[in-house]
């Protein structure tokens, strides 16, 4: 009899290990969905924030620099480029502190961007690289040239 006992206590512990295990990787499931679409989420606002009135009159600004060149001379001619092109940048800086950190899905933000960093970062390297020295340090923009690079390169 309580051979039998034993046998019924080892299968209802079976079950029990198994119905535990199927909900505890539903629940890991359902987690991991939740958090695809709050990164999903997060890139798609930082997409609409391209379309901000701040940034789209800042790519006005670069826009008809453009049309004179992006030399530093012409940058620093004039302080409303200055701003222009340290908003649009530090924007992008942003973006890629967020892909770094993992707080975005990468592949939405390059599936929209990547043709605007690469275009960005091969007009304003320059410009780039003149702040870097003025200020002395490598860091300035860093995150955005190396996503902008790594995209580029995985073209």
């Amino acid at each position: 009899m309580s051979d039998i006992f034993l046998i019924i206590g080892t299968v209802i512990a079976a079950i029990s290990l198994v119905y535990n295990a199927i909900n505890v990787n539903s629940i890991r499931a359902e987690t991991e969905k939740k958090l695809k679409f709050e990164l999903r989420q997060n890139s798609f606002n930082l997409i609409n924030t391209w379309y901000s009135s701040q940034l789209s009159q800042s790519n006005l600004t670069i826009r008809k620099l453009r049309e004179r060149g992006f030399s530093v001379k012409n940058i620093e001619d004039n302080p409303e480029n200055i701003i222009a092109i340290a908003s649009v940048l530090n924007f992008f800086e942003t973006i890629c502190l967020h892909i770094r950190h993992q707080t975005v899905d990468e592949q939405v933000l390059k599936d929209f961007y990547i043709d605007i960093f690469y275009t960005y970062n091969k007009n304003l390297a320059e410009y780039i690289q003149y702040s870097r020295n003025k200020f002395n340090t490598s860091r300035i923009y860093k995150e955005f040239t190396d996503t902008a690079q790594k995209w580029d390169n995985a073209r």
